[in-house]
Formats: structure tokens, C-alpha cells, sequence
């Protein structure tokens, strides 16, 4: 059955639109405890609506999945636009954008980790996005550092583990945390793996530089 058949005529509820309130919905149920109903009643619309652009549950995840691992390889691919020397502050920026990006869709992105469709070929490519995502941060960081790295793909998940977290602990918890804090805390950490110490290094001189 093609989607435009009669039985289905066309959606007045974008498809961006379905995504957005999956996204919400997989958050908070998880992939197995989330059903259809579930997602039309978010939008208020009848279930016709929904499978104009999605045959099942399974379809509009894995849809959803492959729309946020492009968002997350965007946000952290911008770090190939910073520069050997770079200041702090193009470091800082790019940290809000990964903030931004898990804004959006770090809960989704958490959450599905654990509960996510028995599809292995699913599975797999998310696992390589993963890996891909974490290279370019560990390459990167190498690059700008001047320095060799044992394992940059392992450096990149330890990166990006971490922003996650603290992502997670300042949204989520009431861990005494402000988003300033957050920021210029990872900015500094992040930054402290690509500065190169110089005779007379010190913290404060470190910190003066922008």
C-alpha cells in the first residue's frame, strides 16, 4: 500500500511534527514502553494522521534516530573550524553548541541507548555513527594540541561522555550546577587538553588567554 492511498489521505500534521512528539514521548517511556497512541495523543490527532508518514512505532525511532545522530555529527564537526591557537572562546563556543544539540536531543539520545528497537542493522549503524562521532572529537583534539594522542577515539568518548553527563546532572538533578558553570567548567577542561604549557606556565596565565 503506497502512503498516499485513499485510506490515508494527507496529514494536516507535519512530519517534523510526529518527529518532535516522538522525541518526547521515547524520553519519558523509553522505546518499549511508548505506543502509538501515545504520540498522536501528544499532537491530538486521530492515528490516520500518523501512518500517512510512518508505517509503526519502529519506523518513526529509527526515523528519529537517524535525524538526531546527523544533528549530533553536525554539532561536533564544527570543531574542524577551530583553529591551531585558537582562544578560549571559540573552544566555549563550541561547547553551547553541543549544549544546544543535547537540548534538543540528549534525552532521546541517553534513553535509547538502553531501550532502542531489536534491529541490528539499527543498531550497528548507530554504533558506527558513535564511533565516527567520537573519532573526529579525538582527532581534532590531537590536531589542535600539537600533540600525539594514544588513542583518539577513546579520548573522544571520554569527551563526549563527559559533557553528556554533566549535560544531564545540570537538566535533571538538583546538583548545585548553573549553566554558566557547566560551560566555563568544560571550556576549561577541554581547553586544558589543547593549550600548549610554555617556561612560567601557570594557571592564571592559562586563564588569561582568550
Amino acid at each position: 500500500m503506497k502512503l498516499t492511498d485513499a485510506k490515508h489521505p494527507k496529514s494536516a500534521v507535519t512530519r517534523n511534527a510526529f518527529l518532535d512528539a516522538a522525541r518526547y514521548v521515547f524520553e519519558r517511556k523509553g522505546y518499549s514502553g511508548t505506543q502509538v497512541k501515545d504520540i498522536t495523543d501528544r499532537l491530538q490527532v486521530a492515528r490516520g494522521s500518523f501512518y500517512y508518514y510512518f508505517r509503526d512505532k519502529r519506523h518513526i525511532f529509527i526515523e528519529l534516530g537517524n535525524v538526531t545522530t546527523q544533528e549530533a555529527a553536525s554539532a561536533v564537526r564544527s570543531l574542524e573550524l577551530i583553529e591551531i591557537g585558537a582562544g578560549k572562546a571559540e573552544f566555549e563556543a563550541w561547547v553551547r553548541q553541543l549544549f544546544d544539540y543535547l537540548d534538543r536531543a540528549g534525552a532521546f539520545s541517553i534513553r535509547s541507548v538502553d531501550d532502542s528497537p531489536p534491529d541490528a542493522r539499527f543498531q550497528a549503524a548507530v554504533a558506527q555513527v558513535h564511533a565516527e562521532t567520537a573519532g573526529v572529537i579525538g582527532r581534532e583534539l590531537e590536531r589542535l594540541s600539537g600533540r600525539s594522542m594514544q588513542d583518539t577515539a577513546t579520548t573522544g568518548v571520554c569527551v563526549m561522555a563527559m559533557m553528556e553527563r554533566s549535560w544531564f546532572l545540570l537538566r535533571n538533578t538538583k546538583a548545585r550546577m548553573t549553566l554558566e558553570g557547566t560551560i566555563v567548567a568544560l571550556t576549561d577542561l577541554i581547553y586544558s587538553m589543547v593549550a600548549t604549557p610554555s617556561a612560567g606556565y601557570s594557571l592564571e596565565a592559562a586563564r588569561a588567554v582568550d
